[in-house]
């Protein structure tokens, strides 16, 4: 009785009914709203990080931008081998150039889809492109050729179609210089550049204080200044402690110069809110300057380490590069914040750098 009883209930409430239709409906999802009604409560309940959250949306724009975007049941394995593909023509101007970015992007599109596994028969297998030789990932830029990607900067221009988060005030060839000389010595992964506010630059002598960690403090001058920023990782794995880095002259110099342009302006480095307006003015001097084949902001940053592996050594490195712990027994025992300063000074640059 009781089994007949949940059967009549189930008849009376339309349950059966309504799982059906939501199985129905959710083979007709498009990639994004799989994610918005699947993947994206499963990272909130596991509490995955904003910047982790964004990659997924990202990947989601790149699908959106090279396809029909079709609902889940008609996403076919050719679809999804042709995806990494289509995303490195360079026709498409998507700012994909390796092959590990595009893998990376069909996972987390595969990953949509098997969040989505009960309402598809099956989720179709991909072929992702071959990895490439790990020679690929460690381009570091001779000298010469910094010298003459600064000279290029000369030909940076605003592009009319982006000029959102850009600021009119500053010459397009003097913001590019900054960029340049910032992702050299204070070298950061892309992103944390384009996103650094203009008060992540202390000029002051004294390593700064904050109020929010009264146990974080250092014994350390910098006579040009500090950044103070917060990578990726840090609320998560660094106890919330902001990475602070000491500032070369060099660095100092274009920083000042921007803030006399623009005081007031809200980025630090105003290139543009598109990332892809960061590579086509990156690419735009490297042309200028004879380049054939680019070089990426990933590829200064691994000059920027080399540079400070040659003047402070590898620890120094790691820790300029955002690497290094920065838990109690990195900042009472083993704090290499001294080290850094001292080895700014004996970090060599293009003497081309001092002209701006």
């Amino acid at each position: 009785m009781i089994s007949s009883a949940r059967s009549s209930l189930r008849l009376f409430t339309g349950s059966e009914t309504g799982n059906q239709e939501s199985e129905t409906s959710g083979r007709f999802w498009t990639i994004r709203q799989a994610f918005e009604q699947k993947k994206r409560p499963e990272m909130l309940r596991s509490e995955s990080a904003t910047a982790t959250i964004k990659k997924w949306e990202k990947a989601i724009w790149y699908w959106e931008q090279v396809t029909d975007n079709p609902p889940l049941i008609h996403i076919t394995e050719e679809l999804l081998t042709d995806f990494p593909e289509r995303l490195l023509e360079p026709d498409r101007k998507l700012g994909v150039t390796t092959n590990t970015t595009a893998n990376q992007k069909l996972m987390y599109v595969r990953g949509i889809m098997k969040s989505c596994d009960k309402y598809l028969p099956r989720i179709p297998r991909s072929v992702p492109l071959p990895s490439q030789p790990a020679t690929r990932h460690r381009r570091i830029v001779p000298v010469d050729l910094l010298d003459a990607m600064y000279r290029g900067c000369h030909a940076a221009k605003n592009d009319p179609s982006r000029l959102k988060g850009m600021c009119k005030a500053i010459p397009s060839p003097a913001l590019m210089r900054a960029v340049l000389a910032f992702y050299l010595l204070a070298p950061c992964r892309r992103t944390e550049g384009f996103k650094m506010e203009r008060t992540a630059y202390r000029r002051q002598v004294e390593f700064p204080d904050f109020p929010e960690h009264p146990g974080f403090e250092v014994e350390a001058e910098s006579p040009f200044g500090w950044l103070v920023f917060h990578t990726p990782k840090t609320a998560r794995k660094k106890k919330g402690l902001p990475l602070v880095l000491p500032v070369h002259p060099t660095l100092a110099l274009h920083l000042d110069c921007l803030d006399k342009l623009a005081p007031n302006r809200k980025r630090l480095l105003p290139l543009g809110n598109n990332p892809t307006t960061w590579q086509h003015s990156f690419n735009r001097i490297q042309k200028a300057a004879g380049i054939v084949k680019p070089y990426t902001w990933q590829d200064l940053r691994k000059t920027g380490n080399r540079l400070f592996r040659k003047a402070g050594g590898r620890e120094v490195a790691k820790f300029m590069l955002g690497q290094q712990p920065r838990g109690v027994n990195a900042q009472f025992y083993d704090d290499l914040t001294e080290d850094a300063v001292e080895a700014l000074s004996r970090v060599q640059l293009p003497e081309c750098f001092q002209n701006l």
